[in-house]
């Protein structure tokens, strides 16, 4: 992992505050209803119950277990894993 001076945080914080690439607050509510963002509608899953049975088939399904293990097994900490998935999962509207 790159370690990265005081000077180089400084240029990439000023950077993303100036950017222009983002949205404008408010513009989801001019938006149409039909084309909304899918973490603007309402959740897939409600129940905690739900969300773990489909959390259990997704990480055991046969195209994404041998992924997981050998990214645990390469040391990838299981927390950044973790975060993936539920901003993935989130951006999506599962909860």
């Amino acid at each position: 992992m790159e370690v990265l001076t005081v000077s180089e945080l400084d240029d990439m914080f000023l950077k993303e505050a100036v950017s222009v690439d983002r949205p404008i607050p408010g513009e989801s509510l001019t938006a149409s209803p039909d084309q909304s963002a899918p973490f603007l509608n309402p959740p897939e899953f409600t129940k905690k119950q739900d969300l773990l049975e489909y959390y259990f088939e997704f990480f055991t399904s046969d195209e994404i277990y041998d992924k997981l293990m050998d990214n645990i097994e390469s040391g990838i900490p299981l927390l950044d894993i973790v975060k993936v998935t539920l901003l993935r999962d989130f951006e999506e509207g599962l909860f």
